[in-house]
């Protein structure tokens, strides 16, 4: 028998796709083996939270999500398979997103220091996460003003921990403007 192709879509906000991941499986395929490679290649799940930390669905012929969490209810998304391809669409439980993960982390915080980074929200050091303004040159701010909302004009990239330091990037990258932004 030939290997099921798994096309697996990490859903987020409003159910729009975040990524697309594509793998195989021998028959018989059983749930546990569809959990297991959805957590293997979607890391980000694992650290969300305790199991299950996420929920996996098929489409019907209405095109409604359809929940399974058994073998019995994989059993009956099989003839939904289309093309040889199953397509399995998986949601963060609404727990274990982004805004609630300190709820549900199962690993305690990391409280590392950002070097030479002082938040402008509050002023101080950033430590944990550190967020960072995608288009102001020289604005970061720390887990606790950006979860307050402060500078929501623009989008942040977040950094669990530090950057290198500049003279590692500068040898990378080439000289460094004064203020941070790599020249033209």
């Amino acid at each position: 028998m030939a290997a099921l192709t798994v096309k697996a879509y990490l859903l987020g906000k409003e159910d729009a796709t975040r990524e697309i991941r594509r793998f195989s499986l021998m028959p018989p395929v059983r749930y546990q083996a569809v959990h297991d490679r959805v957590a293997e290649l979607f890391q980000g799940l694992l650290r969300a939270g305790p199991p299950p930390a996420f929920r996996m669905h098929y489409k019907d012929e209405d095109g409604d999500l359809i929940a399974f969490s058994t073998d019995e209810e994989l059993d009956l998304a099989m003839p939904y398979v289309q093309d040889g391809v199953f397509r399995v669409y998986i949601k963060e439980k609404k727990e274990c997103r982004r805004e609630h993960r300190s709820q549900c982390s199962q690993e305690a915080p990391r409280d590392v220091v950002h070097p030479n980074v002082i938040c402008d929200g509050c002023q101080g050091p950033v430590v944990g996460a550190r967020f960072k303004c995608t288009v102001c040159p020289d604005y970061d701010l720390c887990s606790t003003c950006e979860g307050k909302g402060i500078h929501k004009e623009h989008n942040m990239v977040m950094f669990q921990s530090p950057l290198l330091n500049p003279f590692e990037v500068s040898k990378t990258y080439g000289a460094i403007a004064r203020n941070g932004a790599l020249p033209n």
